[in-house]
């Protein structure tokens, strides 16, 4: 099939990389070529080859400025709108191709070192694609993990994280069988919060039920809305001073009231993603009404 005169000027403007008089540099280009084409990784082929060649005889030519250089190179990546995958993939190519280069100068033959270029370079690939030791570093790392549990106050939302951190750790680092690692040390944890909450639930008293909650439409809505307003105001805690769980807190009180709150988390989700403003603050515009009438008619009596 004959190919059109753009089609063939293309071609060319793309071999002209990978066709040089330096067969060392054609066989960087043309790994490029075929690694980028075969995982569709460019809308146009051509963009990381010239990148790559720009940035090869930058380096090389401003090697006392390799900063610069690198700044541009990012200015670049910017400027072509590349993702993080796009601008890995030419970082690495360009690490491999100075790790693997002997440059010379002159007659002299001496060596020039751009060991400075690799390792700027390798700096900026760790920061786009941090590997797989950085990252379990920065995402595994325990002392951050204790800090962030503290911040979530129900002991069943602490064990669902340290579910997800383990699951992922495994899935990405692995074990170390010898050596206490983080995997083990969520595990340790989800054992001490679910032994936590069994102590909780046994230590708590049943109550005996000696009302129910009226029969009346939105009335356990209602009762759902203010419980949740009195948990996160922190108005209660456990004997032992800890503050409970608000599933916890949400089943005795459901006990106390005579009515099942298992479910209240599906209801309050409900009551506040499809009702108005308006409607969730109408049960605590009412009790100010009631807290309003019993101030006068106190002020009165005196």
């Amino acid at each position: 099939m004959a190919k059109s005169k753009k089609q063939t000027n293309d071609l060319e403007k793309i071999e002209a990389y990978f066709t040089t008089e330096n067969e060392h540099y054609n066989g960087f280009t043309l790994d490029i070529y075929n690694e980028a084409k075969e995982n569709n990784l460019f809308p146009d082929i051509e963009t990381p080859l010239w990148i790559f060649d720009n940035a090869t005889n930058e380096f090389y030519e401003s090697r006392n400025k390799p900063l610069q250089v690198l700044n541009e190179l990012k200015e670049t990546f910017t400027k072509e709108k590349l993702n993080n995958e796009q601008q890995a993939f030419i970082l690495e190519h360009l690490i491999d191709y100075f790790k693997n280069t002997i440059y010379t100068e002159g007659e002299s033959k001496n060596e020039i070192s751009l060991s400075k270029v690799e390792k700027l370079l390798k700096k900026e690939l760790e920061q786009i694609k941090p590997t797989k030791a950085n990252k379990t570093e920065t995402e595994y790392n325990w002392n951050k993990t204790i800090i962030y549990l503290e911040t979530l106050p129900e002991l069943k939302d602490k064990i669902v994280y340290l579910i997800k951190q383990k699951t992922r750790y495994k899935q990405e680092s692995g074990y170390d069988f010898e050596h206490p690692n983080f995997g083990e040390k969520c595990e340790l944890e989800i054992k001490k919060l679910k032994a936590l909450i069994e102590i909780q639930n046994s230590t708590i008293p049943q109550t005996k039920q000696a009302f129910q909650l009226r029969k009346k439409q939105g009335a356990k809505t209602d009762l759902i809305r203010i419980l949740n307003a009195v948990y996160e105001l922190k108005m209660f805690e456990m004997t032992d001073g800890q503050i409970p769980s608000k599933e916890l807190f949400m089943k005795q009180a459901g006990e106390f009231f005579g009515t099942d709150l298992s479910k209240y988390d599906i209801d309050l989700s409900q009551a506040l993603n499809n009702t108005s403003l308006e409607t969730n603050l109408k049960v605590f515009e009412q009790m100010k009404e009631v807290t309003q009438n019993s101030h006068y008619i106190g002020k009165k009596e005196k």
